[in-house]
């Protein structure tokens, strides 16, 4: 089911921040934005749900690690939520982009 695109900036928002601000674990802040990301996917699996997860996972390290900005992070979930439809591929593909240019890539 397609959600309203300022639910999705607000939800995504509201996540990011708090996870910044230490509000937010990095497992909660992790579980929110996949699943923002998955409510979005019609007929998910585990593999697409893996690759969603893991790259959400980089990016809220990179986050951590003031390697990369709130405003990088936030977009990419926002731009991969929006094409989420178009299946889970272009919506890793999304997640996938600030990730690559990281310098220290992968941040394990």
């Amino acid at each position: 089911m397609q959600t309203h695109p300022s639910l999705i900036e607000r939800a995504v928002g509201a996540t990011l921040c708090a996870f910044t601000r230490r509000d937010l674990p990095p497992e909660e802040a992790e579980l929110e934005l996949v699943e923002i990301i998955a409510s979005q996917i019609d007929g998910k699996t585990d593999y697409a749900m893996a690759v969603i997860g893991y790259y959400v996972r980089q990016m809220l390290k990179a986050l951590a690690a003031k390697q990369m900005a709130l405003a990088d992070a936030f977009d990419a979930v926002v731009d991969a939520a929006a094409c989420a439809a178009s299946g889970h591929m272009q919506a890793a593909l999304k997640l996938s982009e600030p990730v690559s240019r990281l310098r220290h890539w992968p941040i394990i």
